[in-house]
């Protein structure tokens, strides 16, 4: 296939399902990664490839992303979607919650880094987005785990950025502050029009892929216009 390959990490019912739709729809090949051996993505309008993978996992990690490389082609953008969530009072919580989700939300989202910028480094590069929270810039009571493991990942983002942008490789982070409309978002009594709609934050992050290197964005914040900041 001579269509550029984007893998979407943590690919879920709800972003990564748009996502993949998105990216698919603009010509990419789409491969998706989870721990599940199906991926739990109803509704894809086009088809794409999934590799049943454990993102925590450094090994299955550098597995996957090399297999991609060899059997489907060079990776040109690589969406990190993987995360959990946790709220909680701080006394009532645990160190094993605590690390945890500093597994899930930074720890995975090192090794997906690590597996991707080995192959881009001397292979014309290439663009990692890391999908952030409000939790990435503002540290909220009763969320020190969730907090903690945002705010590790959006500095390594920093980092990983300054390192690698003159290598051509352009590393983002998007802030996503609000509710994603969802099953969750509707459990939880909320309407569409008071949430993000996974569409058109997957457009966005299309646009984020797709920037001309002389006009890289670094980080961005996505809110719907009902959301208080």
């Amino acid at each position: 296939m001579n269509k550029p390959v984007a893998v979407i990490g943590g690919a879920g019912p709800v972003l990564g399902l748009a996502l993949c739709n998105v990216l698919a729809a603009h010509g990419y090949q789409v491969v998706s990664l989870s721990r599940r051996e199906t991926p739990d993505l109803k509704g894809l309008d086009l088809e794409i490839t999934h590799r049943q993978c454990d993102l925590t996992d450094g090994n299955q990690v550098f597995t996957v992303i090399r297999d991609i490389e060899e059997n489907i082609g060079h990776i040109s953008a690589y969406i990190h979607n993987l995360g959990d969530f946790a709220h909680a009072p701080f006394l009532e919580s645990d160190a094993q919650q605590f690390e945890h989700l500093w597994r899930v939300n930074c720890l995975s989202a090192y090794h997906a880094a690590k597996a991707v910028i080995a192959e881009w480094i001397d292979n014309n590069g290439g663009t990692i987005v890391f999908v952030g929270a409000t939790a990435s810039v503002k540290g909220n009571a009763e969320y020190s785990a969730f907090a903690s493991s945002k705010f590790a990942l959006r500095g390594m983002a920093q980092a990983l950025a300054r390192e690698f942008g003159p290598e051509g490789i352009h590393v983002a982070h998007v802030v996503i502050d609000g509710v994603m409309w969802g099953h969750r978002a509707e459990g939880w009594g909320m309407k569409p029009e008071q949430c993000l709609q996974p569409g058109a934050v997957a457009s966005t992050m299309l646009h984020v892929i797709r920037q001309d290197r002389s006009a890289w964005t670094h980080e961005l914040d996505i809110r719907p216009d009902m959301e208080h900041f």
